[in-house]
């Protein structure tokens, strides 16, 4: 929105939770019908435990045959079908009497919680993967419509494998190592871990144990190389294989419009000594709020090497200006934190959630608690948050907490009247302009054409604020000609001045052009260009004075 703040952009979400490629493949040819600009695939990661793949709950029956999953999945869109389903489904248990339902959907949804590497059920798994991708592809392809597919990311560093088994004779165990840890004995646990690995090269604790060793001792070279063994072997193939990342670098040369995405190094760079962890990733392959936005702008880029939307691009925020001004609140990030523990304190991950504090809770923290474990709804949760920010007089938070609504209700106008307010209260004119043009999208109005305009003027926006004094000039407001003749005219100097260079009469004549008009904020701008080119000019310093 700040790139191309005049855009309205589109965006249709069909990411969906506990879907692979059989579901990515069933909306293709609806994604083709509307011709969109761009698709963006990043996928991969639930293949083996999304709907239909090979170790889920949830099957056809058909699961080992890819064939045979596509023909049931085709014979659904049939009537007649449907209603066989329904009738069988209707005489079957709607809940197994062993299946707690506090259990997680991971717990759910994985059925087979031991896919070795090479064995029949990973293959199937990389088969249907690159089988029901190749047919996306072609499908957008024969369409001619652009797609950005990106390569996969997931937490290596700081994320233990998940299942393991050790399949050798050794007597030393994993414990022996802790111990071995424990006592600082580094280098009869590296010997231990090697040990273990000599059995067993596919034991993948033992490969995590020994990158965390590595890691300790700075040999990152060795440590990048078995962390990447331990995620490999890890047995519960939540984290996709690599494999799957040479599927997709692979078919993105082979299909026309087909654009590879290279996330897996733009979050390298961004991580210690290049392995990826904590730092960019909430648990093992979600991405917290730094990794999220490191994957929009790393499509971002993409898209803008590929001259889509604009050739040539708007400057883009720096990363320091994006979170300046993104409205992500205190709250957001808490409320991503405490789900992230309730997460992790269960299966597969199994760790304790960190003790209560004895401090009293800020308000953000009460509030994050009560929307974590759902005694708030978020819509009720972010009015107390704005009506707290309100009394408490910190007008910028609350700011962000009402652009945080308007991401989710961007039609809802009455947000559009509290954050112009708010962004006029604290002399953000820039926020103002902005989000009055897009009210004045939504539904134009004279108000909106007053606001925009007003705040345009304030930025010396001369140009961008006449098509909306316009607009209520010929929607009966006849006492703003005068402003809108002397805005034309200030805009036609502005330009001279672009093309000329620096003339002293004509930029006193635009500061005076804008005091008459009331614009002392934007007059006050050409007034200092004066006096930069003539500091003693007498007629510019008269103008200074009037501006006190």
């Amino acid at each position: 929105m700040r790139t191309f703040p005049d855009q309205n952009f589109e965006i249709i979400n069909l990411g969906l939770t506990a879907v692979n490629s059989y579901t990515l493949l069933d909306f293709a040819q609806a994604v083709a019908r509307e011709q969109p600009d761009a698709v963006l695939i990043y996928a991969g990661h639930n293949e083996y435990y999304g709907a239909l793949g090979v170790g889920s709950s949830s099957q056809l029956g058909f699961s080992q045959h890819p064939k045979g999953v596509r023909l049931m999945l085709q014979l659904r869109k049939i009537r007649l079908v449907q209603l066989a389903h329904q009738i069988v489904t209707s005489f079957a248990p709607t809940q197994s009497p062993e299946t707690d339902p506090s259990e997680n959907l991971m717990k759910r949804m994985a059925a087979d919680q031991s896919i070795a590497k090479n064995s029949p059920a990973y293959q199937q798994g990389i088969r249907q993967f690159q089988r029901n991708l190749d047919d996306l592809l072609e499908i957008l392809s024969q369409e001619e419509i652009p797609v950005f597919i990106a390569n996969l990311v997931s937490n290596e560093r700081h994320q233990k494998p998940l299942v393991s088994q050790f399949r050798g004779h050794t007597q030393t165990s994993i414990p022996e190592i802790d111990q071995l840890i424990r006592r600082a004995k580094s280098t009869q646990a590296i010997e231990a871990a090697r040990k273990l690995l000599c059995e067993d090269s596919t034991y993948a604790l033992a490969h995590y144990y020994l990158a965390n060793l590595l890691y300790n001792q700075q040999d990152f070279n060795q440590a990048k190389k078995h962390y990447w063994l331990a995620k490999e072997h890890d047995l519960l193939r939540f984290r996709a294989p690599e494999q799957m990342n040479q599927i997709i670098e692979t078919l993105s040369k082979t299909h026309p419009h087909c654009f590879l995405v290279d996330m897996q190094a733009a979050f390298k760079a961004q991580s210690p000594q290049g392995i990826i962890g904590k730092e960019l990733m909430l648990e093992h392959l979600h991405p917290n709020y730094q990794g999220y936005y490191l994957m929009a702008e790393t499509f971002a880029n993409a898209l803008k090497t590929q001259r889509m939307i604009a050739d040539p691009w708007p400057a883009m925020p720096s990363r320091a200006d994006f979170w300046a001004e993104m409205p992500f609140t205190r709250v957001d990030a808490l409320y991503a934190q405490y789900k992230t523990w309730m997460l992790k304190e269960r299966w597969p991950f199994n760790e304790p959630m960190p003790r209560e504090t004895t401090r009293k809770k800020s308000f953000e923290e009460k509030l994050a608690g009560g929307l974590a474990v759902r005694t708030i709804e978020w819509g009720d949760g972010l009015h107390a948050l704005y009506d707290h920010y309100m009394k408490q007089q910190q007008y910028e938070k609350a700011l962000k907490v009402i652009e945080s609504l308007l991401l989710e209700f961007p039609y809802d106008l009455r947000l559009y009247t509290r954050v112009l307010s708010l962004a006029q209260r604290i002399k953000n004119y820039e926020l103002a302009f902005l989000y009055a043009r897009k009210a004045f999208d939504k539904n134009p109005s004279l108000e909106w054409a007053r606001l925009a305009f007003i705040n345009g003027l304030r930025l010396d926006e001369t140009a961008r604020s006449l098509p909306y004094l316009q607009y209520a000039v010929q929607g009966g407001q006849k006492e703003l000609i005068p402003m809108l003749n002397m805005t034309g005219m200030i805009d036609q100097m502005k330009q001279k001045l672009l093309a000329q260079g620096q003339d002293l009469a004509t930029i006193r004549q635009i500061a005076q052009y804008y005091m008459q008009i009331g614009n002392f904020r934007a007059a006050g701008k050409y007034v200092n260009m004066a006096l930069a080119l003539a500091p003693k000019d007498e007629t510019s310093l008269a103008l200074k004075t009037q501006l006190r």
